[in-house]
């Protein structure tokens, strides 16, 4: 069961939603939505793969130094530190000869792909 009033209870996604909540991943876009068809941030997506990553108990110590980024500034407290661990581990490396890190912009999927292909080949190890 989630608090999501906008989250259908036979949707494709439901239980992976309802999963996600309950194993602390997902908390929504506000305490009553989650808003299935919006765009995700990249902010947004570090702080899942973050908070999987605890979930799955591996080690999320590992933060980077992002000053060289010029709009570090940009990222909501709660995702700074699930970015300095993705790009501490190379997942999210930023863009734009790598002086942007972009937390508020969109994820693309393309991106979302990249990301968890890095993900996937780093945890193998």
């Amino acid at each position: 069961q989630t608090p999501f009033t906008d989250i259908g209870t036979s949707e494709w996604y439901t239980d992976a939603v309802k999963w996600a909540y309950k194993n602390e991943i997902v908390f929504g876009t506000t305490k009553t939505t989650f808003a299935p068809n919006g765009t995700i941030l990249r902010e947004q997506f570090a702080a899942f793969l973050f908070r999987y990553a605890k979930y799955k108990e591996e080690d999320t110590t590992k933060q980077a130094d992002l000053s060289k980024f010029t709009d570090v500034d940009k990222t909501s407290t709660y995702a700074l530190p699930a970015l300095k661990w993705a790009n501490a581990q190379g997942y999210i490396t930023g863009h734009a000869n790598t002086t942007l890190i972009d937390p508020t912009g969109n994820a693309t999927r393309a991106q979302m792909a990249s990301i968890l292909a890095r993900y996937i080949n780093n945890t193998k190890a």
